[in-house]
């Protein structure tokens, strides 16, 4: 179990400017890592990346655009995505708010 009011609200902000929230206590899980990812309003210019993983995404709030393997794909909330990490990918922000994606690292 991990409570809401023991975790850290905003764990990491990385280069693209989300900001991650981890859900699970990752010493206790085996094989995915699940999170909540805030996408920022107005970030452009954003270069895709890759990682090893597979990737679960759910969008919880506001509207995102998913860049994969070079094709866009528009999700509002409520929307889902299962892809491979291993092809080029990013969330753009598609809403006036910051938007919140349910986000699950597969590891193999």
């Amino acid at each position: 179990m991990f409570r809401k009011k023991k975790r850290n609200e905003t764990v990491e902000t990385n280069e693209l400017g989300y900001q991650y929230e981890l859900l699970a206590n990752k010493s206790y899980m085996s094989n995915i890592n699940p999170s909540i990812v805030t996408v920022h309003n107005g970030a452009e210019n954003l270069a895709p990346y890759t990682h090893d993983n597979d990737e679960f995404i759910y969008v919880i709030s506001g509207s995102i655009v998913l860049k994969y393997d070079h094709k866009f794909y528009h999700l509002e909330e409520g929307d889902s995505a299962y892809f491979s990490g291993k092809k080029e990918h990013i969330f753009i922000n598609n809403s006036a708010e910051n938007s919140k994606v349910l986000t699950i690292y597969v590891e193999d």
